[in-house]
C-alpha cells in the first residue's frame, strides 16, 4: 500500500524508521482509549525516548532526537497532539484524520454509522476501553445518540482541545485530506 511504500523509501533514504501498533491494536497490549493524550499520545513520546536510547537517530546540538511522523486516519490522529506535547517532533504528515473527534464521529450527535464502524474496527483488532463500549451501546440503541460525556472525551482527544488551550504544534506539516474518506471527511 501507499504507506508501506513510503516507509520503505524513507528507510532506503537513510531515515531511522519506527513503526508501532498503538495501544490496544495489533500485537500491542492495553485498551483503546481513542487517542487519549495522557495514554496513546504519551505512548508515542515513550517510543521516541526508546529510539533516542537505542537507535542512531539524528540529534540536535542538545542531544535530543529530531523526529518526523507520518500516518493515516487513526495513525494521523496522534500527530498534531504529539507535536504540541513533544518538542522533538519537527515535521508531521497526517492523512485523512480529525481536528475535532467528537464532530468527526457524531456531527449531528446521532450519527451512528461512523461511530459503529470505528467501534467494530476496534473490536476486531483490539480491546476498547469501557467508556468507549458504553458510549457505543448508547449510540447504537438510538435513544439519544452518543452521550455528552463521551462526546466531551472525544473532543479532549482531539487537536481542537489542544488549540483551545493555546497548545499549538509548531512544526512543519503536510496535512492530507480528501472527500473519499467516509469516516473523517472534510465536513
Amino acid at each position: 500500500d501507499m504507506h508501506a511504500g513510503m516507509v520503505t523509501r524513507m528507510w532506503k533514504a537513510g531515515y531511522v524508521v519506527v513503526s508501532i501498533d498503538t495501544r490496544g491494536w495489533g500485537e500491542s497490549g492495553g485498551q483503546i482509549n481513542v487517542m487519549d493524550p495522557q495514554l496513546e499520545v504519551r505512548d508515542f513520546s515513550s517510543v521516541i525516548d526508546w529510539a533516542e536510547a537505542n537507535l542512531p537517530v539524528t540529534r540536535r546540538a542538545d542531544g535530543r532526537a529530531i523526529v518526523g511522523a507520518v500516518g493515516g486516519s487513526y495513525g494521523g490522529g496522534f500527530q498534531l497532539m504529539l507535536a504540541a506535547q513533544d518538542s522533538r517532533v519537527v515535521a508531521i504528515s497526517p492523512w485523512v484524520t480529525w481536528y475535532d473527534l467528537a464532530q468527526a464521529l457524531a456531527p449531528s450527535k446521532v450519527q451512528r454509522t461512523t461511530f459503529t464502524l470505528l467501534y467494530a474496527a476496534g473490536l476486531l483488532d483490539g480491546h476498547m476501553a469501557p467508556w468507549v463500549t458504553a458510549a457505543w451501546a448508547e449510540a447504537f440503541a438510538g435513544v439519544r445518540g452518543v452521550n455528552l460525556g463521551a462526546l466531551r472525551k472525544f473532543h479532549e482527544h482531539s487537536p481542537a482541545a489542544f488549540c483551545e488551550k493555546g497548545q499549538y504544534p509548531h512544526v512543519d506539516a503536510l496535512l492530507v485530506q480528501g472527500t473519499r474518506d467516509i469516516v473523517f471527511d472534510l465536513n
